[in-house]
């Protein structure tokens, strides 16, 4: 079925067929995924959709990985001009959904570091993944080695810390976050442990 790790959450419709995946493997994760596809369904058959019910439909799609970064962009450009707060969701999901579709193609170290530098400059931009969760936590760490390779101290603190904010002070990230703090502090000239 395409998972990639134990446990693998996935929505399968009646037919087998994965109609959705959790952002992470968390409750949290679980119940947003679910209202996303209740979501979809009920906006999908509504005929006469309102303009913040467009909205609420295209980020619905986005979190059940049902459009690809192109065709989120068409949409999202034949939407009709936004309110403020609509059109920051909007740009938070095409964000979102570039970051993601950067790092499902991480498939190699080699691939890693090419994504390190994107990610890096999109930090650097104020283009962070809004929600938390595995996949910001997958963002910094890559960040983290870009920031590891260019000697970038100050890049590889930030990191350290959005990596702590995504994951939460859970005694299973212990061991990673010492590994992390050991590599700052070489990285500072400090040495590590």
């Amino acid at each position: 079925m395409g998972g990639r790790g134990f446990p693998t959450i996935l929505y399968l419709d009646s037919e087998g067929e994965i109609i959705g995946r959790p952002s992470d493997r968390s409750i949290p994760a679980f119940r947003a995924m679910a209202g996303s596809l209740t979501e979809v369904a009920e906006l999908a058959a509504k005929e006469n959709r309102t303009q913040e019910e467009e909205v609420r439909y295209f980020e619905a799609r986005i979190t059940l990985g049902r459009l690809k970064l192109e065709e989120a962009k068409e949409i999202a450009a034949a939407l009709p001009k936004q309110p403020a707060e609509a059109a920051a969701r909007i740009t938070a999901a095409l964000n979102n959904l570039e970051i993601q579709s950067q790092l499902d193609a991480v498939t190699s170290q080699k691939e890693a570091e090419a994504a390190g530098a994107v990610f890096a400059a999109m930090a650097k931009e104020g283009r962070t993944p809004s929600g938390g969760g595995l996949t910001a936590a997958r963002f910094w760490l890559i960040i983290i080695e870009h920031a590891r390779a260019a000697e970038d101290v100050a890049m590889f603190e930030r990191a350290f810390t959005e990596v702590k904010t995504a994951l939460g002070e859970e005694d299973r990230y212990k061991g990673l976050y010492e590994q992390l703090a050991n590599g700052l502090a070489e990285l500072k000239g400090e040495g590590g442990n």
